[in-house]
């Protein structure tokens, strides 16, 4: 192209080997062309693809690669720049891996302006058109903290350096590759970050991937996806819950809640648990809550470090590969005995609730205010097809009391909230507040897998006058 060039081994590029992630694998598109159904992912545990990686290669190996381009323009890929040259009126780049790798690799060239500064020992560069400088800053900043918060709870990051790139929008998508996160130009270039707090999404969901998805890189069978794609949706919720304020994690707890309840029930064959997807797209919103939600009730220390743990394990492992089984074993080993069968009902099964409050009463008292919920709370357990059966309830939600607010609950700071241990049936909370209370809720950051949260609030009944 005039200016702006991006190509990828997933996408176009050849590389040896059979890659079993080119075919058409939408069923729809298929039988456009008279092609039977996809393949069905290889079942969790089978020892026949222990070692299968993806790619076409099921190795990491030494990469070193001569670029050339037009003489204005700068061409990127991974590994350390190790010479750079002008020859015959064309611009030479030399790079080299400082570890094996994936062949995981992309290729960029344009006419660049390049933004530099450091994290540590980690050189930060972002390659971006002169004519979209606005998020730079922004972008850099989300880099660092992710950086951050990622090495401090899941593992160093690996690379000396992490590169984000600006392409053309003939893709409006953002990827990772060894050390480099190429972002589309319509992908936080062209977008106003400001209304999210300068915080760039696609940045920290493409470096988490360093993590899940370069460090581990999981057998090609059901359960995949929980390793790298549902894994780096969770680590870019909790760096949003660590450093930005608590509307914005709230608000992609609950998309990714309508997100999941919306798409499931286009299902068109079956639907499976978190551990065991294969290619649903609607379980890429579902294993990422049920990853909050158990940092949430057990603690964010016990999960990261069952995750570290994990990691300590497998990282850059391929033969065997990690599995999802892998890394719900290492989350049993950490939880305790209290919380395995709610790992179970996470990631095992398809487990819904669903909660009401039936009536909230407050009256005043010496210090404060004493509120009364009157709740019904149910579990169900589901199939693959959608058909529910109602079981016994007995795990943790939030019960939180608000100020009285015409602002969206995910907006507003809870006057009181702590986790219940709720049971099946009809059941009443009691609780102290000191300030005026106005709505009572359950759950009322989405934070469980409810069926519908349209009626797990309501407006308290008016106070009586108790004193002068």
């Amino acid at each position: 192209m005039t200016n702006g060039t991006y190509l990828d081994t997933l996408d176009v590029m050849p590389i040896p080997g059979y890659d079993s992630a080119r075919p058409i694998s939408d069923n729809a598109e298929r039988r456009k062309y008279g092609l039977p159904p996809a393949p069905r992912a290889a079942k969790l545990g089978d020892p026949a693809y222990a070692d299968k990686l993806g790619f076409g290669v099921d190795s990491r190996t030494a990469f070193e690669v001569v670029l050339s381009t037009s003489a204005d323009q700068i061409a990127v890929a991974p590994g350390v720049l190790m010479k750079e040259w002008q020859q015959a009126g064309r611009r030479y780049f030399q790079y080299k891996a400082e570890e094996p790798i994936l062949p995981n690799l992309s290729f960029c060239s344009a006419r660049y302006a390049v933004a530099r500064d450091r994290w540590k020992d980690v050189a930060l560069e972002i390659y971006y058109d002169p004519k979209h400088p606005f998020n730079i800053a922004a972008m850099m900043e989300t880099a660092k903290r992710g950086l951050e918060m990622y090495s401090t709870e899941f593992a160093p990051y690996p690379y000396s350096y992490l590169r984000i790139l600006e392409y053309p929008r003939y893709r409006s998508a953002g990827k990772f590759h060894s050390g480099a996160v190429p972002l589309s130009e319509t992908v936080g270039f062209v977008t106003d970050l400001r209304g999210l707090e300068n915080a760039d999404y696609s940045v920290m969901h493409e470096l988490a991937h360093m993590w899940w998805g370069e460090r581990i890189t999981g057998a090609q069978m059901q359960g995949r996806w929980l390793l790298t794609e549902n894994m780096a949706d969770y680590s870019t919720l909790m760096l949003f819950k660590q450093y930005y304020s608590p509307a914005l994690a709230n608000r992609l707890v609950r998309g990714a809640l309508e997100s999941y309840l919306k798409r499931r029930r286009d299902e068109d064959e079956a639907e499976a648990p978190v551990m065991y997807t294969e290619n649903h797209g609607y379980l890429r919103a579902k294993g990422p809550h049920v990853l909050y939600a158990l940092q949430d009730i057990i603690g964010k220390d016990k999960v990261h470090q069952a995750l570290r743990n994990f990691l300590k394990v497998w990282s850059f492992q391929t033969s065997p590969c990690p599995t999802s089984l892998d890394l719900v074993n290492a989350l049993r080993a950490e939880a305790g005995p209290e919380y395995q069968q709610l790992i179970t009902d996470l990631f095992e099964r398809i487990v819904l609730y669903d909660l009401q409050v039936d009536a909230a009463s407050a009256r005043e008292i010496d210090g404060g205010y004493e509120v009364t919920i009157e709740v019904t709370a149910k579990q169900f357990a589901a199939d693959g097809h959608g058909k529910e059966t109602e079981e016994p309830l007995d795990t943790w939600f939030d019960v939180a009391v608000f100020a009285e607010t015409d602002k969206p609950l995910e907006e507003a700071p809870p006057l009181y909230i702590a986790k219940h241990r709720l049971r099946s049936g009809k059941q009443a909370l009691t609780i102290r507040v000191s300030q005026r209370p106005g709505i009572a809720a359950l759950d009322p950051f989405h934070k469980m897998i409810e069926r519908s949260a349209g009626n797990n609030n309501l407006k308290i009944a008016a106070l009586p006058i108790t004193g002068s």
